[in-house]
């Protein structure tokens, strides 16, 4: 299997984790951007459990995000 192929599938995994976080966090409340301090102060300290999922899903999301920018830089460089 081929590296640009590999990051390709990276980019899917990315894609598919950060839909799949928000898809945890969107429906239990999470403050929008711009939300007043207090909300967003709440939010984390009552639904510490859905944060806790989210946000386990970011390491594996970062890992797949450098992967697919390796692949972009390796495609370009050519």
């Amino acid at each position: 299997m081929s590296f640009s192929r590999i990051s390709g599938f990276a980019a899917l995994g990315f894609a598919v984790l950060i839909v799949l976080s928000n898809a945890i966090a969107v429906p239990a409340g999470l403050p929008t951007p711009g939300a007043d301090i207090g909300e967003v102060g709440a939010f984390f300290s009552a639904k510490g459990d859905v944060v806790a999922v989210a946000s386990a899903l970011t390491p594996a999301a970062w890992a797949l995000a450098t992967l697919f920018g390796a692949g972009g830089v390796a495609a370009l460089w050519r």
